[in-house]
């Protein structure tokens, strides 16, 4: 979940947090050998942040629609 704290506090998901910024900026939180699918509000934000790590060299999805488009 790479939501703004905010967002978590509003909508909680059972997700683990790491708000975008933070991700972006230290992508060694996340394991090479690991996949991970990235959720925010509406799937934007973690489309972009997918592909940005993508380059990076790890393997991360992006929720399309988001939590919303879940009905969450």
């Amino acid at each position: 979940d790479i939501r703004t704290a905010a967002e978590v506090a509003a909508q909680p998901a059972a997700a683990r947090h790491i708000a975008m910024p933070d991700l972006l900026a230290n992508p060694d939180q996340l394991a090479r050998t690991v996949r991970y699918l990235l959720v925010c509000a509406s799937g934007a934000r973690s489309l972009a942040a997918a592909r940005e790590l993508r380059k990076r060299g790890l393997e991360v999805h992006s929720l399309a629609g988001g939590l919303r488009g879940l009905g969450a």
